[in-house]
């Protein structure tokens, strides 16, 4: 009856909204993992910075 296929409509409205938002969640992670990686490379390339840094004020020091 009505009910019935109102039933059945939402309930295949519910599976969409459940992919969809899996495939969000998935975008979502890929961009985190994304921007996790990014931040790792910049706190590398800094600490390499300071390094260089740390021994050319070493080396004035000792001129």
């Amino acid at each position: 009856d009505e009910k019935d296929v109102k039933i059945r409509e939402l309930t295949a409205e519910l599976q969409r909204e459940r992919k969809r938002s899996a495939a969000f969640q998935e975008q979502l992670d890929m961009v985190l993992r994304e921007m996790e990686e990014h931040s790792n490379h910049l706190s590398r390339n800094i600490d390499d910075i300071v390094q260089s840094v740390r021994e050319i004020e070493s080396k004035q020091v000792a001129s």
